[in-house]
């Protein structure tokens, strides 16, 4: 009996201690939670400024810089390249000798050529003899003689013949590059040498995509940039804007005189700032641009 007295008041203070144990824990994990929403970290943003749509831009473009003009020179006919009298670099004149070809060419035709003629001479001298005779017409010895005469025409065309041919500067100007060697053998119209010419001056190409291409014209001023020669920045003006665009990446080529030449050689790298003038044609709709 004392037994069962002692149990029923152990068991209300066993619960009274759970209970106060279950609260302080609640207690603390809800102090807990307030300081770690404290300590979070708010969302990230980020302040940028928008800007009339339709309104002048500036967009910059790499591109190469080379003369206007890079003409390439070849022969025109084939054979075997006797000497090049220049290399990368050199600077030559107007009317200077830069290479020479030795032309030497067989026409695979010549022992069928010499065998037509035989034939045709063979038959001349039949139709003569029945001529004499009476036997024969005129117009029939006529044919005869023509046919030789074309025959030996012929045979004379496909002989081995030896030639030489020179190749001269079309202005003054720089050889870019040089594509053949002595001892080549070149066809008709193969490069052998590509020419910058002097006098017709510089340009940077550059590509712009066709948003940009559609709102320039020629005329308009180009801030360009240059690395490693001075000065740095040069002036510039849109001199051509390609009427097509490019298969491969759909923009369209630009070229910028540049009025500066000093330091400048083909094949530089340059970068353009170029100020595309206001979109009238849409202004009306109060377009807005976002930085990306």
């Amino acid at each position: 009996m004392a037994w069962g007295w002692q149990s029923r008041g152990v068991f209300p203070t066993l619960i009274a201690g759970i209970g106060l144990a279950l609260l302080a824990s609640c207690g603390g994990r809800s102090e807990t939670s307030g300081e770690d929403e404290k300590a979070a970290p708010g969302p990230v943003v980020q302040v940028v400024t928008i800007a009339d749509g339709t309104a002048a831009q500036s967009i910059t473009a790499s591109g190469l810089i080379g003369y206007r003009r890079e003409t390439p020179l070849a022969f025109n006919v084939g054979g075997v390249v006797e000497s090049i009298a220049v290399d990368d670099g050199d600077r030559v004149r107007r009317g200077q000798a830069l290479a020479r070809l030795r032309q030497t060419q067989v026409q695979a035709g010549t022992a069928e050529a010499e065998a037509v003629l035989a034939n045709a001479e063979q038959n001349l001298s039949r139709v003569e003899r029945l001529f004499e005779r009476g036997i024969v017409a005129q117009a029939r010895l006529d044919d005869a003689r023509t046919a030789v005469t074309r025959a030996r025409a012929a045979r004379d065309s496909a002989q081995f013949t030896r030639g030489t041919a020179s190749l001269a500067a079309a202005a003054d100007g720089i050889i870019l590059r040089r594509t053949a060697e002595p001892g080549q053998v070149v066809g008709p119209g193969q490069p052998v040498l590509v020419l910058g010419e002097q006098d017709s001056g510089w340009i940077l190409r550059v590509a712009v995509q066709a948003a940009a291409a559609t709102r320039l014209r020629a005329g308009l001023p180009v801030e360009v940039r240059l690395d490693g020669i001075a000065p740095a920045v040069r002036a510039g003006t849109i001199a051509r804007i390609a009427g097509q665009s490019s298969p491969a990446t759909g923009a369209f080529d630009v070229e910028i005189n540049l009025a500066n030449a000093s330091g400048l050689r083909s094949g530089m790298v340059g970068r353009a700032r170029l100020t595309v003038p206001p979109d009238t044609q849409h202004s009306s709709l109060n377009a807005v641009r976002i930085p990306a």
